[in-house]
């Protein structure tokens, strides 16, 4: 019943209707014997479809699948100018929130940098994004009107596909995509990001003092800026939760402090290397329906990816999704009283036998069950017989 997601009051309702049909069969069986006159084919016959009644548990459907979510969240980190770096939880698998107003004391890994483009599209537009096998990044300079462009090639590894849940197991434990160097994923609704590889990186100015300096940008852009060093500890606190088109909602914490608990404000810098500069996407489309064969996304901004253990973000590690319960419980609660109603009769008829054959042999029924009472395993052992009878 556990392995088919019945809970314990389901458990508790099956437990008490089974036995009470059961015990109006073995009456009935016999009183069918008495009138076929053959005890030993009706025995028989219940044997047999006690047995193959057991098998028809294997045909009902598993009516509660719970999820394991994975053990870390995973983050979008953006560095917006004269503000304190924001990490950003997208609910791919519902998160909730344990404590909002405290500050959280967690650590936090980088993991890529890239650029995360805005875009409402169709279904179909968006599963081409989620599987392309290479995309364009075109950085625009619009003073010298010129462009760069960057061609990236994902392999067949770096598409991530969700693995299906499957509906003949109760239990699932989901996994993160693992590939944050190479592999395209979401970031909100509508927000798709492309990793860069080492275009740019996330740096800070931690030393001396109650104050540090970060940004999203190259190294000799910031000078004596370094690279945070994986992992690294952060102190957050929920900011705001963003609503995004009204139908999914995005967690958005600040970082309070990097490292060390003394540091008590946080700023960005703003990168001088993309002013007057815009960043645009383009990635092939394969659709037959659609005479577009590239699509440009744009208003495309700096974004690095972090994980951080989910305990700290979330206070859910689980969750059941119910799928036809009703049928479920119905078809078990049906071959349960079937089987029972079968093994009840048989185990009865045998019993009947057992005497029977006591007293065929002239041999004491009461020394047998003292006997099968010192040495049973399980109800079968009433039917052991001692040497003389064998």
């Amino acid at each position: 019943m556990r392995e088919l997601g019945i809970n314990v009051e389901e458990t508790a309702i099956m437990s008490a209707v089974s036995p009470v049909i059961a015990i109006l069969m073995p009456p009935l069986a016999g009183m069918i014997a008495d009138k076929i006159g053959n005890f030993r084919v009706l025995l028989a016959a219940f044997s047999v479809v006690g047995g193959a009644s057991a098998l028809l548990l294997l045909l009902v459907p598993v009516g509660r699948i719970t999820l394991t979510f994975p053990d870390k969240v995973v983050l979008g980190l953006s560095c917006p100018s004269n503000s304190s770096p924001i990490l950003s939880l997208y609910q791919e698998y519902p998160c909730t929130s344990p404590n909002p107003d405290k500050l959280l004391d967690t650590e936090v890994r980088l993991e890529s940098c890239g650029f995360a483009c805005q875009a409402v599209l169709s279904e179909n537009y968006t599963s081409q994004i989620m599987i392309t096998q290479s995309y364009e990044i075109q950085i625009y300079d619009i003073q010298n009107n010129s462009t760069l462009t960057y061609t990236y090639t994902l392999g067949e590894d770096d598409i991530h596909v969700p693995e299906p849940i499957s509906k003949s197991r109760n239990h699932k434990t989901l996994k993160n995509n693992e590939r944050f160097l190479t592999s395209i994923r979401k970031l909100s609704k509508n927000s798709y990001y492309f990793p860069t590889k080492s275009m740019y990186n996330f740096s800070c100015d931690i030393g001396g003092g109650s104050a540090f300096n970060c940004a999203l940008g190259s190294r000799e852009q910031f000078q004596g800026f370094n690279r945070m060093k994986n992992p690294w500890k952060a102190g957050v606190k929920l900011q705001d939760i963003e609503h995004d088109d009204f139908e999914e909602n995005r967690l958005l914490y600040s970082v309070e402090y990097l490292t060390s608990k003394n540091i008590t404000q946080a700023t960005c810098l703003a990168n001088s290397q993309l002013n007057n500069k815009h960043i645009s996407v383009t990635i092939p489309l394969n659709l037959n329906d659609s005479k577009v064969r590239h699509l440009d996304l744009g208003s495309c901004s700096q974004r690095c990816i972090a994980t951080a253990p989910r305990s700290q973000f979330c206070s859910n590690a689980k969750t059941v999704i119910e799928l036809d319960m009703a049928l479920t419980f119905w078809t078990y609660l049906c071959v349960r009283v079937f089987v029972g109603i079968v093994s009840g009769t048989s185990f009865a008829m045998f019993e009947g036998a057992v005497i029977a054959i006591l007293r065929e042999h002239k041999a004491d029924y009461g020394l047998q069950r003292i006997y099968a009472t010192i040495g049973r395993d399980d109800k079968f052992a009433y039917f052991r017989m001692d040497d003389r009878l064998r």
